[in-house]
């Protein structure tokens, strides 16, 4: 399931790659895998190391500023799985 494809003109510059559903996202800290989806208002970020030893799981209302909102959830799910 970590088998990805390059993603192209991708808002979000940490998604690296997607396949069958999971993101592989570029941290800083070497790859992490999971996925970010939601409905109208909402978002939720699930990650995990390749190695399992580190998870983060964010869920956060978008209103009334989603272009701030969704950098600040990154920031934290990036403190989150990077030492």
């Amino acid at each position: 399931m970590t088998s990805t494809v390059p993603v192209k003109d991708n808002p979000m510059p940490w998604v690296r790659g997607f396949g069958l559903g999971v993101h592989r996202y570029d941290l800083g800290c070497g790859p992490v895998y999971g996925h970010m989806g939601g409905v109208r208002g909402y978002t939720g970020i699930v990650v995990s190391t390749v190695d399992g030893r580190r998870q983060a799981v964010v869920a956060v209302t978008l209103n009334p500023n989603p272009a701030a909102v969704l950098p600040a959830a990154m920031k934290a799910v990036t403190a989150a799985v990077c030492p």
